[in-house]
């Protein structure tokens, strides 16, 4: 599990990519269990970051590790992407 907090922590403590795409900004209304919202106010606070920081950093961190699975299969990668249309 090392591995996985390594990861996270590096995730943390670098800044976005750029965001080629110039995407708006985006509202979320979140809830959560307690757990997961204290954990949240403990990794803002531990990295000096505001929670949306937080958030943002580690969704784009999954989002990466999985398109990065994908290697060459194209058509892995437009299912992933089309799902998001279709099931919303």
């Amino acid at each position: 599990m090392g591995g996985r907090r390594d990861a996270a922590s590096a995730v943390l403590v670098r800044p976005l990519p750029a965001d080629e795409a110039e995407s708006d900004d985006r509202r979320l209304a979140v809830t959560m269990t307690g757990r997961e919202f204290f954990s949240l106010q403990r990794l803002a606070a531990h990295y000096g970051l505001p929670r949306r920081a937080v958030l943002e950093r580690l969704v784009w961190w999954a989002d990466h590790s999985v398109v990065q699975s994908f290697g060459e299969d194209d058509a892995a990668f437009n299912r992933y992407l089309h799902r998001v249309t279709e099931n919303n």
